[in-house]
């Protein structure tokens, strides 16, 4: 992935190009000059392996070495030997073969070349395409200065270059009015690569507009150049001429790094986001407009595996292959969310980018990449969106909906939310779980109402998640506050009006006491919502102590956070809270070994941690837990007697993880009462547990001790 000035690009596991935002030159590479906040896939490029973004000019690099790119080329930057104005498609740039890595600056372009050599063009007024003039280039030109040794990376500022060799040198050249070059002087410019002195055993580098950054083997960070905003993170907002190191509190150990425009991002050996200098468009992600003079820890976001700086927009990757990005969205280069600042992580590519699966009591739902959704199970509430009673035996495709981007199934409903931020449902409706504002049962997609419109007409819109409860269900909306409809027989919607005083929500109504919310859970009697700052909030029923609050009264209405818990990333079926350190905790139930942590039956109203598990990145949403490892395996606990749990038995229950099924590249969990279900990269999806009502999407009804692929026309 890489973040633009204006525009965001990313590749999928398929090898294809997807780009969003600002478009006036075509650096979307769809053929328009269009700009998008959802992301279009960029025309004709197929096993592609990474990706720059320029000013408007944007590359590619494919599995066999092949540079393409398409977007502005005033001075040159898409190597096509002119100086036509833009290409609206992606052009190969010729000359250019066996490409490894690639980067781009403002307006020129780089790419290393699997011999070690580093080839450059575009704009040359400083010296930045290093050939020893100062000359535009329409073609590739090699950088001449560099050791024989060979290179290993290259990165791209605003005007300047920099490349890291194999005995782990940083070598620059280009621009160097900020001391960009790190050679400790302010000489305006050079057009030849020279060593950067007294820094070695680097083993990753990256360039912000006017400043530079280097990772060494030790996992310390260092950074020299324009320092006004803060963003070499020393503490101070002086400009250095040679490498100072990046200091805080608590810092871990660095594994990648990514300069923005006048800010910087490192990603720590825990999963952790740090980030540090300006944050005038909210580009730091910690739901502020302050900068920062030292890094400060992203506690809404955990388990990323990549990460790049944009001009004022920055982009993360998680390992379950969810792209997310805050920031500037003045033309869209955060995402399909209102076209204003972000100061906290979105996601940019949701899960129907790659798809998603869900479950309700005994059916299931896999959202496909395309938007498409696909059901099958029980159908006695209409749960598959028809009126046919066996039409669920075997997987359908709900009609009358599309553009689906996130889907939720409760007990016997489903609320599917669309990419322009509308909420749609269908199923049982007796509770009013469906927000229309009529208790009536729908076997077609209905729109959610807006509260706010009286005519009943308008849908509610800019939303950016959906959770479903058992009957009731919570709405994040973009700005950060939650919204609720259906049953509040135990107050689970969160409003402050009592159960005993109105027991359903015809139509949506906000949650009082929340903002800066990033996440919403809904269990079966109560609500959670995880805030930017990670801390956990919790409203409903609390007969088992379910809200984790120390006591087990009956209920509370308004929001309230659960204490001791911090630092959470992710909740799980309102009693699993996943943490940034990649820890699971839960409190609540124990009947079943819920708590996972070998004391059945015995329940807890306070968080507790799941003992023996670690570094985990995904839990489902269901009745026997599954959890998924950075390693890719899965681990389950919980109620067995379906044989849900994926360990080839059945059993009353399991009360500490254990391996669930062997399957490779999952990359969505999900589950039933008694069935597990999962997706893997590739977009197919596997099923196991109890099967009486076609939940395993196999016809035959025969249930499955070990993983069954649905069939999905």
């Amino acid at each position: 992935m890489s973040g633009g000035v204006r525009h965001s690009l990313a590749v999928k596991p398929d090898g294809t190009v997807w780009a969003w935002g600002a478009n006036s030159s075509g650096q979307l590479g769809d053929g328009t000059v269009t700009s998008r906040t959802k992301p279009v896939r960029a025309t004709g490029l197929t096993a592609m392996k990474a990706v720059a973004a320029g000013y408007q000019h944007s590359l590619a690099l494919g599995t066999d070495g092949k540079v393409f790119a398409w977007g502005a080329n005033n001075s040159g930057q898409l190597g096509e030997a002119t100086t036509t104005p833009r290409r609206l498609i992606p052009t190969e740039v010729t000359g250019i073969a066996q490409g490894v890595d690639l980067a781009a600056g403002l307006y020129h372009s780089m790419v290393l070349r699997a011999d070690g050599t580093v080839w450059t063009w575009g704009a040359n007024s400083y010296g930045q395409l290093g050939n020893g003039t100062t000359a535009n280039q329409v073609t590739p030109s090699q950088v001449g200065g560099l050791p024989s040794v060979g290179v290993t990376a290259v990165a791209a500022g605003a005007y300047h270059s920099l490349a890291l060799d194999v005995d782990g040198r940083v070598w620059t050249w280009g621009s160097n009015s900020y001391g960009q070059l790190g050679d400790g002087t302010t000489t305006p410019k050079r057009s030849v690569a020279a060593k950067v002195p007294g820094l070695e055993n680097v083993v990753a580098i990256s360039a912000g507009y006017y400043h530079s950054l280097a990772l060494r083997v030790d996992g310390s960070v260092w950074a020299w150049g324009e320092n006004l905003n803060g963003q070499l993170g020393d503490g101070t907002i002086t400009r250095r001429f040679a490498p100072v190191r990046v200091t805080a509190t608590g810092l871990p150990s660095m594994v990648a790094l990514s300069g923005g425009g006048l800010h910087s991002l490192a990603l720590g050996t825990d999963g952790s986001l740090w980030a540090w200098g300006s944050n005038a468009r909210g580009q730091l992600g910690d739901n502020d407009r302050a900068n920062h003079l030292t890094p400060v820890k992203m506690l809404g976001l955990s388990n990323v595996v990549a990460l790049d700086g944009g001009d004022t927009h920055s982009m993360a990757q998680r390992v379950d292959g969810s792209l997310w990005a805050w920031g500037d969205n003045g033309y869209g280069q955060v995402g399909e969310v209102p076209l204003v600042d972000q100061p906290a992580p979105v996601q940019a590519l949701t899960a129907s980018a790659r798809g998603m699966v869900t479950a309700g009591t005994a059916f299931s739902y896999v959202l496909r990449a395309d938007g498409s959704l696909w059901g099958f199970g029980l159908n006695d509430c209409y749960q598959m969106a028809s009126t046919d009673p066996d039409i669920g035996h075997s997987p359908v495709k709900v009609t009358g909906i599309d553009n689906v981007r996130m889907v939720s199934a409760g007990h016997d409903f489903v609320i599917a939310l669309r990419s322009d931020g509308t909420v749609w449902g269908w199923g049982n409706n007796g509770r009013t779980q469906l927000g229309d504002g009529t208790p009536v049962n729908r076997h077609t997609p209905t729109r959610v109402r807006d509260p706010e419109d009286p005519t009943g007409l308008k849908p509610l819109g800019q939303i950016a998640s959906v959770s479903a409860g058992f009957s009731h269900v919570l709405a994040l909306r973009s700005d950060g506050t939650v919204w609720a409809w259906g049953y509040n027989d135990y107050d689970q919607i969160g409003d402050g009006i009592p159960s005993t005083t109105s027991i359903v929500r015809f139509v949506p109504v906000k949650v009082k006491g929340l903002d800066n919310v990033v996440a919403v859970s809904a269990g079966r009697y109560h609500s959670l919502a995880l805030k930017a700052d990670g801390t956990v909030w919790a409203w409903g029923g609390n007969m088992d102590g379910q809200l984790g609050i120390g006591s087990t009264v009956a209920k509370v209405s308004l929001p309230v956070q659960v204490p001791g818990l911090s630092g959470v990333a992710a909740l799980a079926v309102g009693t699993r809270a996943l943490k940034a350190d990649g820890t699971v905790w839960t409190w609540g139930n124990n009947q079943f070994g819920y708590l996972g942590n070998g004391n059945a039956p015995v329940g807890s109203n306070v968080p507790v941690q799941v003992p023996g598990l670690d570094r985990v990145v995904a839990l489902s949403d269901s009745n026997g837990v599954l959890a998924l490892r950075a390693d890719g395996t899965l681990w389950a606990w919980g109620p067995n007697n379906g044989g849900q749990l994926g360990t080839g038995t059945t059993s009353y229950s399991v009360t500490t993880p254990v391996r669930s099924a062997t399957l490779n590249g999952l990359v969505s969990i999900g589950g039933g009462s008694a069935h597990s279900l999962v997706m893997l990269a590739d977009g197919s999806v596997w099923a196991w547990g109890y099967n009486a009502n076609g939940q395993l999407g196999d016809p035959t009804l025969a249930s499955h001790l070990t993983p069954f692929q649905v069939v999905l026309p």
